[in-house]
């Protein structure tokens, strides 16, 4: 029996969601969508290209207090937010140098 691919593409649209909330001061949203993104790393759902357990700390840092977490040495929104798009910008990088390469 083959095990089913829990592999989606949900970071972009976390980000989005997660800033869009963030910059409304939407806490109910901030927290259905920490919700959500709890459920998909205890299922076992991956992002295609970002650690789920680093959109989760985002997900919990956007609904949360950076005053705080850097009283706790945790990194900010920000700091998760430039992370998680390095790790966007890998899939594009290789993307690109792999088109140039046909050429």
């Amino acid at each position: 029996m083959n095990k089913p691919n829990k592999t989606i593409t949900i970071a972009r649209a976390i980000i989005r969601i997660g800033d869009a909330a963030r910059n409304a001061n939407d806490y109910s949203l901030l927290g259905a969508l920490h919700e959500m993104a709890e459920q998909l790393t205890q299922h076992g759902v991956n992002d295609t290209d970002v650690d789920m357990d680093l959109l989760l700390e985002y997900v919990e840092a956007a609904d949360g207090c950076d005053y705080c977490r850097a009283g706790d040495g945790k990194p900010s929104v920000d700091k998760l937010t430039t992370k998680i798009n390095q790790q966007l910008a890998r899939r594009s990088q290789a993307q690109v140098k792999r088109a140039i390469s046909q050429f």
